[in-house]
C-alpha cells in the first residue's frame, strides 16, 4: 500500500508498462523500473506469484464498542483494502 501510495503501481503478477513511467518490481525486494520503450513483466511460471499481505486496522475505541465502530466502518475498510490490491495490480 505505500508503494501505491508514492504513486508508482507494480508488476508483481505481470503486466503491460509504459516508457517513462516508473513500476515496482523485484524479486529481493522492492526496486523501481522506469522504461524507455513500451512492453511487458511477465510472470515466471511456477515462480508461486504470491506475497505476504497485512492489512492493520486501528480502532480507537473502548473494548465493549470496537465491534460496533468496526461495523459501522466495515464498507469503508473494504474500498480501502479492495483500492490498495487494485493500485498493487496498476
Amino acid at each position: 500500500m505505500l508503494l501505491a501510495a508514492l504513486g508508482a503501481p507494480g508488476r508483481a503478477t505481470g503486466g503491460p508498462v509504459s516508457p517513462g513511467r516508473p513500476f515496482w518490481v523485484g524479486e529481493r525486494g522492492p526496486e523501481l523500473f522506469v522504461p524507455t520503450a513500451a512492453g511487458s513483466v511477465l510472470p515466471t511460471p511456477g515462480s508461486g506469484g504470491g506475497r505476504e499481505v497485512r492489512v492493520n486496522i486501528a480502532i480507537n475505541a473502548a473494548p465493549e464498542a470496537a465491534p460496533a465502530a468496526l461495523a459501522r466502518s466495515s464498507r469503508q475498510v473494504a474500498r480501502a483494502v479492495k483500492a490498495a490490491f487494485a493500485d498493487m495490480e496498476d
